[in-house]
């Protein structure tokens, strides 16, 4: 039996709005005597976050306070009453309407401190792969990994709290599972497994364009997934038919030269495809095969 864990019961935004904001407390000086490491790990954790909004980190201060739901804002910490951090918490939903717009509003109206001083993260622990209405909207994004890091960290320094043990190992699952991609055998993968969403990263990453979103063929054995979405008009989806990776490409609005309105060549349109609209590429066994 796998070791009980109440974050695999609960591991939703409010349960996480929990934990952030617990370890956030563990950051107050005066709890530095009481349990040193995990006051240490609480520190490190607020001090990332500060760097990632780009905030100069304080050299000492006096107190920490943290609110949750304050003007419906998830986690805002006060650090000496001077200092603030509007932390956005997601786990696999993302921000909608102007939500986070009305968040630097409602921190503005909550407490006295200028909005110069005052950090604004996004952390979000499922994945997503268009982040660009976070920094347009004035916030640092927090990735997964990056929390990762300060928690295993906690660890390596001697935290010994199951609270922080169980939620750092439910953070490391969803890491792991992600990143499986690059190490399960291919005939092993599912059609809803959080794997395709690292490998369609991985290849967003790459190819530098385009966006990746979810969805199922309607034969079983396909398991046809939709990836890229680009400037170029092109769509693309992979899938295993037979046990074998293939990928599916159609570009509707490419030249005969295999490139879009503004002159560049799509990545997804190879020389061998591009006299035809729609085509599938069979691809290299990986190292995962």
């Amino acid at each position: 039996m796998k070791r009980p864990s109440i974050f695999r019961h609960a591991p939703g935004e409010l349960s996480q709005d929990a934990f952030l904001a617990w370890l956030l407390e563990w950051a107050d000086p005066s709890l530095r005597d009481a349990e040193p490491a995990l006051h240490r790990a609480g520190r490190d954790f607020l001090e990332s976050l500060l760097h990632c909004a780009g905030h100069p980190i304080p050299a000492t201060y006096e107190s920490v306070r943290v609110e949750l739901q304050l003007q419906k804002i998830d986690l805002l910490v006060v650090v000496d009453e001077k200092l603030a951090v509007v932390i956005e918490d997601k786990v696999h939903t993302a921000a909608h309407g102007d939500q986070l717009e009305r968040y630097r509003i409602a921190v503005q109206l909550a407490l006295d401190i200028p909005l110069e001083r005052t950090a604004f993260v996004y952390l979000k622990t499922g994945d997503e792969c268009d982040t660009r209405h976070v920094s347009e909207s004035g916030y640092a994004y927090y990735r997964r990994a990056q929390l990762l890091r300060v928690l295993e960290q906690g660890l390596e320094n001697g935290v010994d709290n199951n609270i922080y043990t169980d939620f750092t190992e439910h953070i490391r699952g969803m890491e792991r599972r992600v990143n499986a991609w690059a190490t399960l055998p291919i005939n092993r993968w599912g059609s809803h497994d959080p794997l395709w969403i690292g490998l369609f990263d991985e290849l967003q990453d790459r190819l530098k364009a385009g966006g990746w979103g979810m969805g199922v063929g309607q034969q079983p054995r396909r398991r046809i997934l939709r990836i890229l979405v680009g400037r170029w008009g092109c769509a693309g989806w992979l899938g295993l038919p037979a046990g074998r990776l293939m990928a599916q490409a159609q570009c509707s609005s490419l030249d005969k030269a295999g490139r879009g309105q503004e002159g560049d060549a799509c990545p997804m349109a190879g020389e061998a495809r591009r006299a035809r609209p729609r085509n599938r590429l069979s691809l290299p066994a990986s190292k995962a095969a």
